[in-house]
């Protein structure tokens, strides 16, 4: 796994899924209120590394409605449950995209996780509509 190939994979996967061109933040977007984080695991030969997607509630709730097809007052829990299947679709596709046939690659289920002190991560931030996100990712 490499960065560029999940970096690739944030900036196809809006294109795709929600018609969005994002562009790199040098930092998040302030105020924001609440931010969701989904957590997870992708296993090459034995070693696990964790993804870490944030992205604030307000978005979540824009990106669901594109991606359902309808705007609704979506629940937290719905808004979760959308933000793992978007962690699905990113670092899915970079699976996809950057792993020969032969090498054995898992994906974990990924994890709703509390706010998490992200220091020991490597960051990059996107911005989405008037939003951000944040792709956290241990070194690949």
């Amino acid at each position: 796994m490499t960065t560029h190939h999940l970096l690739q994979s944030v900036y196809h996967t809006f294109e795709q899924a929600f018609s969005i061109t994002i562009n790199a933040l040098s930092k998040p977007i302030q105020d924001e209120g609440r931010v969701f984080y989904s957590e997870i695991g992708i296993t090459e030969n034995g070693t696990t590394n964790k993804i870490i997607i944030g992205m604030p509630k307000k978005e979540l709730i824009v990106l669901s409605g594109i991606y359902f097809g309808f705007e609704d007052n979506f629940s937290d829990e719905e808004l979760e449950d959308f933000l793992k299947e978007l962690s699905n679709l990113i670092v899915g596709r970079m699976k996809a995209e950057s792993y020969q046939e032969d090498t054995e690659v898992k994906l974990e289920i990924p994890q709703i996780i509390p706010s998490i002190n992200l220091d020991d991560y490597m960051k990059k931030y996107f911005k989405v509509n008037n939003s951000y996100i944040v792709i956290a990712y241990q070194a690949i």
